[in-house]
């Protein structure tokens, strides 16, 4: 379920920049996708 979630994190993160910031889907599909990415190294053991 937490995957579930993230996704729909996500997806409520797009809505908000292309409603309220005025970006492009694809755009604020691509800043949500490097955001997550760089969430997930962060959050990785090293």
């Amino acid at each position: 379920m937490g995957k579930l979630l993230d996704y729909a994190e996500q997806t409520d993160e797009i809505v908000r920049l292309v409603m309220k910031e005025n970006y492009s889907v694809s755009e604020a599909i691509k800043i949500v996708k490097e955001k997550a990415t760089k969430d997930t190294d962060q959050s990785s053991p090293r």
